[in-house]
């Protein structure tokens, strides 16, 4: 009965480690222009890559940086996300976030929620902000490499 006991614990316990561990912030998500976003551990705090940019992306440089000197640096591999603080393996919060569509960078919290990725940003103040959804996703046949 013990053994049994113990069986059936440690079974619950690898099914419960295996299932957070697919559903956190901490992975690969896609945007809804298809590119590929990983979130990842830097120190104590979570950052963000670019691990694929989509083919339909209108460049594949950062061509709306607002440092036009940077306009010729490559999107693919570049870290966009820093300083986010993980509450829960399901939310972030208190880190920024840049937009290469716009050039800008936005104050942001990440929510998992029914398995996609809730992405809120805000620039200024909080109330004056939007929310993009982003799915999980598999890492790319060919991922960039991540710059550090």
């Amino acid at each position: 009965m013990r053994r049994c006991f113990a069986f059936t614990m440690l079974f619950l316990a690898a099914a419960i480690a295996s299932n957070s561990q697919g559903a956190g912030v901490i992975g690969n998500w896609k945007t809804p222009l298809g590119s590929t976003i990983h979130f990842d551990r830097c120190g104590q705090q979570i950052c963000a890559w670019i691990l694929s940019v989509s083919p339909s992306a209108p460049s594949q440089k950062d061509i709306h940086n607002p440092d036009s000197s940077l306009h010729d640096h490559p999107l693919c591999g570049m870290k966009i996300g820093s300083g986010f603080t993980l509450n829960s393996p399901t939310t972030a919060s208190g880190g920024l976030l840049y937009d290469p569509k716009t050039g800008r960078t936005y104050h942001s919290r990440l929510a998992v929620n029914d398995g996609n990725l809730i992405v809120h940003g805000y620039y200024g103040v909080a109330f004056l902000s939007g929310s993009e959804t982003w799915t999980h996703a598999d890492a790319p046949a060919n991922p960039c490499p991540i710059a550090n």
